[in-house]
């Protein structure tokens, strides 16, 4: 079940990636890594943040997390912003 839920998550957030690619005519790579570290910063690294604050996790844990999820977001961009 946990890798069914995975594959969907990765393709709602693929796609998602790819509608704000195209609204905002990103063409380069320079577009994507903006494009996946905007994404990260406004949803995956506040998200994050709260999930941390209110577990009291350590703070180490968000880097953690945000340092493989910062980098799976450019992937993705340049992914779906290149493959046009």
């Amino acid at each position: 079940m946990q890798g069914a839920t995975g594959l969907v998550v990765g393709l709602v957030n693929a796609w998602v990636i790819a509608v704000l690619s195209l609204s905002l005519g990103a063409a380069s790579i320079v577009d994507a890594i903006s494009l996946g570290a905007l994404v990260w910063l406004g949803f995956g690294a506040t998200f994050k943040a709260a999930q941390v604050a209110f577990e009291r996790r350590p703070w180490a844990v968000w880097v953690l997390q945000g340092v493989h999820d910062v980098i799976v977001e450019i992937v993705v961009a340049g992914i779906v912003t290149l493959w046009r």
